[in-house]
């Protein structure tokens, strides 16, 4: 039985629940396996992600960073992260430089002009309001890995 939730796991059938009484539970060996598997996918590539849980209302993704994400801004979505390995500088606020519309709701730039930055780390629990621009920052060799929870803003 074991074998077949893992295999389930693995292949993304784990990612939506059936009902919204339905407990779902990502346990913490299969998050450290989607981790290494979506990093062995592409090994060279900045960051990588996969979106692991689909419910009502919200959805979470895991994601490994080797360098800068972009400055990104959610109209519709909060995000509620989750910092589970490495430190990271967040820079959130200020206003977006080259910013540009990428689909319903959503906004990519370069960079963050006027906004605050904090240091991350594993263990750190950040909520980030819809509508906030909001970038995390790498120094040169480092990694990230964290849970993102985007939640339908009302």
């Amino acid at each position: 039985m074991k074998r077949l939730i893992g295999i389930a796991a693995l292949s993304g059938l784990f990612a939506v629940a059936e009902s919204s009484k339905d407990v779902w539970i990502l346990p913490d060996a299969q998050i450290d396996s989607t981790f290494k598997s979506i990093r062995a996918a592409d090994p060279k590539k900045p960051s990588v992600s996969k979106v692991v849980g689909t419910f009502a209302g919200h959805s979470l993704m895991l994601i490994q960073r080797n360098a800068n994400g972009e400055v990104e801004v959610h109209q519709h979505k909060h995000d509620m992260v989750f910092v589970r390995q490495g430190t990271a500088t967040l820079a959130y606020g200020g206003e977006v430089v080259g910013g540009k519309d990428t689909g319903p709701g959503e906004i990519r730039g370069a960079s963050i002009r006027n906004g605050t930055k904090r240091t991350i780390h594993a263990g750190d629990i950040i909520q980030i309001p819809a509508t906030v621009p909001h970038q995390i920052l790498l120094n040169p060799g480092e990694t990230v890995a964290y849970a993102a929870v985007k939640i339908d803003a009302p």
